[in-house]
């Protein structure tokens, strides 16, 4: 099994360990030994996409508290206790119920463009980031993840894979995890990754 790294073009080169490449050069998963092998060039940010659906808040609560785009106050409602208790070395959690907001007949509605553009800044996310995304929920760690991976799709972010196996996988291939929570700063993204939202 080769080594497996991103080429000077940011493009994934597979090395035999990627399965099911799409017709964007991104693979749509990934197992622990790649993310391994390249995550430390910092050009793969890591999001932990591990969910406690017991959190939601009703159409009605979150109209009348103003969660609606209000990040800081929403990152403070739903704190998720599985990643804070253990994650992938520098993962940032992704919640779900921030990146989209409760309407009376929909759960999971999606932002503007910009307003989601806010949320990925506070996780640091920049335009040309590859990202890894996984979870540790049944279907072996690949529920939520699949979710945010088409999330992200949906606001033409194509540079996403899924970590095949979730965190389970990647503890069995004996990788280090951490309850160090990573806090960001707002990073630079620019608009134009969101032009070609696709409704």
């Amino acid at each position: 099994m080769g080594v497996n790294r991103l080429n000077g073009n940011g493009i994934v080169s597979t090395g035999g360990v990627i399965m099911a490449p799409d017709n964007t050069g991104v693979p749509l998963l990934v197992n622990p030994d790649y993310l391994y092998n390249n995550f430390r060039t910092y050009q793969i940010k890591v999001i932990d996409a591990s969910y406690n659906p017991n959190q939601f808040v009703d159409y009605q609560t979150f109209q009348q508290r103003q969660y609606y785009g209000n990040f800081v106050s929403l990152r403070t409602q739903f704190v998720n206790y599985d990643y804070n208790e253990l994650h992938i070395l520098n993962a940032v959690h992704f919640n779900i119920d921030i990146a989209t907001y409760p309407t009376r007949n929909q759960l999971y509605t999606l932002y503007p463009p910009a307003l989601f553009q806010q949320y990925v800044r506070m996780l640091g996310i920049n335009q040309n980031d590859y990202i890894v995304v996984y979870s540790r929920d049944t279907l072996g760690g690949m529920r939520y993840a699949a979710a945010v991976w088409e999330l992200f799709r949906i606001y033409n972010h194509t540079r996403i894979s899924v970590l095949n196996g979730g965190l389970n996988a990647w503890r069995s291939a004996g990788y280090e995890t951490t309850a160090n929570i990573k806090w960001l700063q707002f990073n630079q993204m620019v608009d134009a990754i969101f032009k070609k939202l696709i409704w």
